[in-house]
């Protein structure tokens, strides 16, 4: 139960009513129990019109617009179809050539999934509508890759098998997966999704520099706030949970006077914001 001082003061689901965008129709199917026929047909049109256009390759676009697009159609519902399985199958390179023993800016891609078409490095940080966080491309691609593959169910291939072991052995101390921030933060989200993975003493361990980051107002410096929040909601640590609690009247002073949170894409960032209130037992 929540304390009268770590109250929600406005509704925070107003913005998603009657709203299109991907985190407003889950929002109305989970939360608004929205469930008419009509909002089903509008949920399988939206998933059409993320499906559009993909290649042969499987992509959806850039490798950029794939991810974007893939959380877009997980936010809405979508279950591993044809479509959504290519689209993963590219960002797993299970069509490119191995990058085994082939570093990145440093870092080696052996068993992770760094191929990056020609020229699409740089657009990964311009990634948006997503909890990811900019940051190396290749760990960026490969945390993705993974979580897509966790949510999708779609993780008992063997190269999603090397790959989450791959994280878990190269994001403790002194593993070169997780020295820089937004490094760290991308492979516990893929890790966090994962069942097997989310409650391993190797996740728990590379939750602890979170809390070190952690200001005394409960922000992260300049790691997004509410992406932070997400990806340790989903975690079920005493560690992630201590970190939620300290941060959890910035997030309420953070909501507006409309009841959203976020200046860009409010839809999304007060999404974000409801689940982790909602696993933290804030509101219902």
């Amino acid at each position: 139960m929540a304390s009268e001082t770590h109250r929600i003061r406005r509704d925070p689901y107003e913005i998603f009513a009657e709203n299109t965008h991907p985190a407003a129709m889950n929002a109305r199917r989970r939360w608004l129990g929205e469930h008419s026929r009509a909002f089903h047909q509008l949920e399988n049109e939206r998933r059409e019109a993320f499906s559009e256009g993909q290649q042969p390759s499987g992509s959806l676009g850039s490798v950029r617009q794939t991810i974007e697009r893939l959380f877009a159609l997980f936010l809405l519902g979508a279950k591993p179809t044809p479509a959504v399985r290519q689209a993963l199958d590219f960002l797993l390179d299970r069509k490119a050539p191995s990058l085994d023993g082939v570093r990145l800016d440093g870092i080696d891609g052996t068993d992770l999934f760094f191929h990056l078409p020609h020229g699409e490095k740089s657009g990964l940080a311009e990634l948006s509508g997503t909890p990811f966080f900019p940051g190396h491309a290749g760990i960026l691609k490969s945390s993705a890759a993974l979580f897509f593959a966790s949510v999708f169910r779609c993780d008992r291939r063997e190269d999603v098998r090397r790959a989450g072991q791959a994280l878990l052995s190269r994001s403790g101390e002194g593993g070169d997966l997780c020295k820089a921030r937004t490094s760290r933060l991308n492979v516990l989200l893929a890790l966090s999704s994962h069942p097997s993975h989310r409650g391993h003493s190797a996740t728990l361990k590379t939750v602890a520099p979170v809390a070190r980051w952690q200001r005394p107002d409960g922000r992260f410096g300049s790691a997004p706030f509410l992406p932070v929040l997400w990806m340790l909601s989903l975690q079920n640590g005493r560690k992630a949970r201590a970190i939620l609690r300290r941060s959890l009247p910035a997030l309420l002073r953070g909501q507006q006077a409309d009841g959203s949170w976020g200046r860009k894409d409010p839809e999304f960032q007060t999404w974000m914001a409801v689940e982790v209130l909602k696993r933290m037992g804030v509101i219902p």
